[in-house]
């Protein structure tokens, strides 16, 4: 009859529908997944440029500790230099003492004479 077939076909529309809903459904989390896919690969690339942040670090605090420790060779050298020098200085002004005394003492000599 007529009303069998109106009910049936409303069945069917009605599963049509829900089909429909399904497959939006479907869409929009395929859609959500191609988002996470394309986020999973961006946490990778920001992983790996972290490793290699953490790399160049490591090797500028190696650097950092190699200039440091040639600064300190370099200080102590500085230290000794001027130790030298000042041992020098006390020799060279004790030499000009002596030279003063002597020059004294054959002007004096000279002028006795």
């Amino acid at each position: 009859s007529l009303e069998d077939y109106r009910s049936m076909l409303e069945e069917k529309n009605d599963c049509i529908r829900k089909l429909q809903e399904e497959l939006s459904t479907w869409k929009r989390r395929e859609a959500e997944l191609g988002q996470l896919n394309v986020l999973i690969s961006q946490k990778d690339q920001l992983r790996h440029e972290v490793e290699q942040s953490r790399s160049q670090l490591t090797t500028l605090q190696d650097d950092i500790r190699s200039t440091k420790d040639e600064l300190l060779t370099i200080g102590d050298d500085l230290q000794f230099q001027m130790s030298e020098k000042k041992s020098l200085q006390a020799e060279y002004e004790e030499v000009q003492g002596q030279i003063e005394s002597l020059t004294r003492k054959l002007s004096e000599e000279q002028t006795a004479l």
